[in-house]
């Protein structure tokens, strides 16, 4: 349970720091759009290859993984944020 944590915390890791880049990127300037899509098409390739690193499995059943977790977090973490915003404005 622990490596499944710690491989939460560092595939995470890598997402907020390349999107953390991008945005001083884009603060000092550059074209929004491009420099946002790489990071997460980036970070996507490299979960699926950690995916794959981590776990060992076969291309087909990592693939599949990979789709059905990125099913599950695009849909949680946008409820999540949704009732967090909802909590704090009635709370304000």
């Amino acid at each position: 349970m622990v490596e499944h944590m710690a491989f939460l915390y560092h595939s995470h890791s890598f997402l907020f720091v390349t999107l953390t880049i991008s945005s001083l990127i884009a603060f000092l300037g550059a074209s929004i759009l491009p420099i946002f899509i790489i990071p997460i098409l980036g970070s996507s390739l490299y979960f699926l290859i950690a995916l794959k690193g981590f776990y060992g499995n076969n291309w087909g059943w990592t693939i599949l993984k990979f789709s059905f977790l990125g099913m599950i977090y695009l849909t949680v973490v946008p409820a999540f944020w949704l009732a967090t915003s909802i909590v704090i404005s009635l709370i304000l």
